[in-house]
């Protein structure tokens, strides 16, 4: 799924319908680690050498994307074959409790879930696949990916904003007041970590809740916003998830 469109933080008051919208990011959300930097313990020293460049004078790249295909441009060149991309993906790891939670929420007629990532689609479906959970999710919205004929992984922005808030890639915003607009929902609940989680974190309203994991760049700046709306709540691991599904949306085991 791909969609142009503007920053979030927009809804106001309280939500309607019976439904529930469960939104994860993916990277140190979902799974327990971050998809690109897992990548990079396959690259060679040129790409590892570039990807520390980030952010400085002498990366060419001012987008993370764009470095992350260059990256993948030079780990080809060295020699990792897309079999070793696939296989090392495959040893990330989601936490069995947030795991459980992604199946009971699947079973849950009443509930939608969704990804929002600035990973890529051929890491996300690798992990969901090793754990079984691709059905669970009505949406997953990402940075397109794909392997040429040559093997090497090829990656593109997963659209275009204005949003001055999020990276020229992705705005999560975006997304989320698409979901909104296209469903009445009684309760949205988002999960994440990061500074690229904000943009979807203002698009809640009150009575919504987002789950921030505790001691990240989510967590540090919604608690200097004077702008959300939502509940916030803090975890630590999937287990601090789940719990707070089964006592929300009235999971069952």
């Amino acid at each position: 799924m791909t969609s142009g469109g503007t920053a979030g933080g927009k809804g106001q008051g309280r939500r309607s319908g019976c439904r529930v919208l469960v939104v994860f990011d993916f990277d140190r959300s979902l799974a327990e680690e971050d998809t690109d930097r897992w990548s990079m313990q396959l690259a060679g020293d040129k790409a590892k050498e570039l990807w520390r460049s980030y952010r400085t004078s002498s990366c060419p790249h001012a987008c993370w994307t764009d470095l992350m295909g260059a990256t993948f441009a030079m780990s080809h060149e060295a020699g990792v074959t897309r079999s070793q991309f696939e296989e090392h993906m495959r040893s990330m790891v989601i936490h069995n409790d947030m795991a459980t939670a992604c199946r009971l929420l699947g079973e849950d007629s009443n509930v939608d879930c969704a990804i929002l990532s600035d990973s890529n689609s051929v890491f996300i479906e690798l992990i969901l696949e090793k754990y079984g959970l691709q059905k669970v999710f009505k949406n997953v919205v990402t940075n397109p990916a794909r392997f040429n004929d040559e093997g090497r992984l090829l990656i593109e922005h997963c659209h275009q904003h204005s949003c001055k808030r999020c990276p020229e890639n992705l705005c999560k915003g975006a997304f989320m007041d698409t979901f909104l607009s296209e469903m009445a929902y009684s309760k949205v609940a988002y999960i994440g970590d990061g500074g690229g989680d904000v943009c979807a974190a203002l698009s809640l309203v009150k009575g919504d809740t987002v789950l921030a994991r505790d001691g990240y760049p989510l967590q540090k700046k919604l608690v200097q916003s004077s702008e959300l709306q939502a509940d916030l709540s803090v975890w630590n691991n999937g287990t601090d998830v789940l719990e707070w599904m089964k006592t929300n949306v009235h999971l069952r085991q």
